[in-house]
């Protein structure tokens, strides 16, 4: 059964297609040699040996809704290398450093994770959709993790959590994800709820593209903006799997560079 791709928030042009594929090379030449998984149970079985961990929410960054729904694992898997995670987790307090350094926001505020693990099958179906996917993802060996740049989190304990987007964003198109992943798995609800109580800070996404520009200067992940300066900006990273686990919990102690954001 084909897997069935959610409406998309934007469209992709042929050329961003190309100069996509050219940008994840570093990545695909680092993970040549690793096991790519075919279908789900590859990728279930890999979770289950241990050789890809469960990606939950810290005080930086939070898996999107449907990767937080412990019983839709089999078509969302939430996992990924556990180089990457702590990759991630790193990346999560670089950029929180940076918040602070800048006093932008507060604890409340959290990126959301929308992309971890993938199997060849949900790759090669993002592909014929027409969505900014590429073949020979490094997102099928668990490496690669995306993070939504236009939009946050605000975690509320009495309020819950809301996603407060760019303002470009059509909110009713929002709205019409959300119905459809309902739709698919009734067991998940709402998976968001857009805050219009907020108003949407750029700082927040400009200080992680700092962060990650910086650490893509020095070698230590492949980065890519995705639709770069618009309302469906979004980044992909994929940590070098030469950068150990010490570097990077090393680096999550140190402070970012100062560098003004507009």
């Amino acid at each position: 059964m084909p897997i069935e791709v959610a409406p998309r928030l934007t469209e992709t042009e042929p050329d961003e297609l190309a100069v996509t594929i050219a940008l994840t090379k570093p990545e695909r030449d680092w993970y040549k040699e690793y096991e790519r998984f075919a279908d789900i149970d590859q990728l279930l079985g890999a979770a289950a040996a241990g050789r890809l961990v469960e990606v939950t929410p810290d005080d930086n960054i939070m898996p999107i809704y449907r990767l937080r729904n412990p019983d839709v694992q089999a078509k969302y898997p939430p996992f990924l290398l556990p180089s990457s995670r702590v990759a991630m987790a790193a990346i999560g307090r670089l950029w929180r450093q940076g918040m602070d350094d800048y006093n932008i926001g507060g604890p409340e505020i959290r990126l959301p994770a929308t992309s971890f693990a993938r199997t060849e099958k949900m790759q090669a179906a993002l592909v014929a959709s027409g969505a900014l996917a590429t073949p020979g993802s490094t997102h099928c060996v668990g490496a690669a993790f995306d993070i939504d740049a236009s939009s946050y989190y605000s975690v509320d304990l009495e309020q819950g959590i809301a996603s407060v987007p760019h303002p470009g964003r059509d909110k009713d198109r929002l709205g019409g994800i959300a119905r459809f992943l309902a739709n698919q798995d009734p067991t998940m609800g709402v998976p968001m709820r857009v805050d219009e109580r907020q108003d949407y800070d750029s700082r927040v996404a400009g200080t992680l593209l700092i962060v990650a520009a910086d650490l893509h200067s020095t070698g230590m992940i492949n980065r890519i903006v995705e639709f770069s300066g618009t309302e469906n900006q979004c980044i992909h990273i994929a940590p070098n799997p030469d950068v150990t686990a010490e570097d990077w919990r090393a680096l999550g102690q140190a402070s970012v560079r100062r560098t003004w954001m507009g």
